[in-house]
This record gives structure tokens, C-alpha cells and sequence, in this order.
């Protein structure tokens, strides 16, 4: 798991200020579907069936409108996240790459490469995710009264953080630490958080394709 310097603790002083700007936009872009959703959560589906149709309906409908929720917030601070292509006469030049040696054998003394896969980093739409979502989960979580696991996980759930993705949580001599799973569309995007009484600290981090957090080791 590689931290990378979209970890913000704040509001991540280290981005650069058009991508800054992005986030900005798509923090208030992300909070007006979040509030459109539960709207609609709140009026209920069309054609929903009558009180008493089973436990299908008290179960899999309300989980699957709040994955499409959840999904539909993702979607949003993606598309706000990333940048307006350049036309074409603006496009920069493309230079050569350099070609790789015809030959792979190992000279003497040589080391063999390594089998190690490289660990993921975000790239530069995943930190601007990474800034909204440390921003959104940070607004959710200060000032939070007793933040106990289950505290934690109603804030998360009503800014739109759903079951399905939280991890980890779990509290620790007074601190609660939980995970957030916001890969989407082949991004390798995590957030982790811990929160007490008296601080809120969360940052955005890339993980590979296998991690999955579980109990925390003191």
C-alpha cells in the first residue's frame, strides 16, 4: 500500500491550484447529487410494491438504490475531476520514446529484474478525488459528539458512504479507525480515517488491486 502526497489531512495544500480548483467544483457538484438522492430515497421508487410485499423489497431495493446512489456520486466527482481535453492544433508535440535494447541478456554481475510488481499511485484524477472525498468525509466527521463505530458509520452513511465500502471499523483507546473503498472504473483510490473527541484525520491513499484492510494491528 503506497501513501502518495494526495494524503490530505486537510484540504490538501499540496495540489496544484487548477486541479484544486476541479476539486472544489466537484465537492459542490457531488453535494448537490448526494441531496438529490436522499430526496428520492425519501419519496420512495416508483412502482414500489405495497407494505408487507417481503422481505426483497425491505432489503434488496433500498440496498440497490443506495449502490446506485453511491455510484452515481463516484461518477460525479470523476467527471468533474477530469480535465477538458486541449483541441487539436493546442495538442503538444508527442516526443520519440527511446527504442529497448535489441538484445535482454544479463551482463556479468548483472542483477535479474525484479518479479516485484510496482505499487499503484494515484494519478492525477485520483488526487483530485482524493481531495473531494478527504474534504466531504472530514466536513462529516468534525465535531461528531462520541465517535463511536456506529456514530461514524451513520455520518459516513449520510453524506453517502455506503456499508459496502467502509472497512475496518473499528475503535481503539478512544479512536475510531475505518477504510473507504472507492476504487471505480480501474482507479486504486482508498481513503482511511480515524476520529476521536478531539481530532479528525483522513487522507487518500492508492492500494493494489488486493487489499482489503482487516483488524487493526497495536
Amino acid at each position: 500500500m503506497t501513501r502518495t502526497h494526495a494524503e490530505i489531512k486537510e484540504v490538501g495544500r499540496s495540489t496544484r491550484r487548477p486541479r484544486r480548483a476541479l476539486a472544489v467544483a466537484a465537492l459542490a457538484a457531488v453535494s448537490l447529487a448526494v441531496g438529490a438522492a436522499g430526496t428520492a430515497s425519501a419519496a420512495g421508487l416508483p412502482g414500489r410494491p405495497a407494505a408487507g410485499g417481503g422481505a426483497w423489497t425491505a432489503a434488496v431495493v433500498p440496498a440497490q438504490r443506495q449502490q446506485a446512489a453511491f455510484l452515481d456520486m463516484l461518477n460525479t466527482v470523476r467527471q468533474m475531476c477530469v480535465p477538458t481535453p486541449l483541441p487539436e492544433h493546442e495538442q503538444p508535440t508527442p516526443r520519440e520514446r527511446p527504442q529497448p535494447p535489441l538484445s535482454t541478456a544479463l551482463t556479468a554481475g548483472q542483477a535479474p529484474p525484479s518479479r516485484t510488481l510496482p505499487m499503484p499511485e494515484l494519478g492525477p484524477v485520483e488526487e483530485c478525488e482524493g481531495v473531494v472525498h478527504v474534504q466531504r468525509v472530514t466536513q462529516a466527521l468534525r465535531g461528531l459528539d462520541r465517535p463511536s463505530p456506529a456514530r461514524v458509520r451513520k455520518a459516513l452513511n449520510r453524506v453517502g458512504y455506503i456499508d459496502a465500502h467502509i472497512h475496518g471499523l473499528e475503535q481503539f483507546r478512544g479512536t475510531t479507525h475505518f477504510y473507504l473503498d472507492l476504487r471505480f472504473k480501474g482507479s486504486a483510490l482508498w481513503v482511511a480515517g480515524s476520529v476521536s473527541s478531539k481530532k479528525v484525520t483522513v487522507e487518500a491513499f492508492a492500494a493494489p488491486g488486493s487489499f482489503m484492510p482487516g483488524a487493526l494491528k497495536r
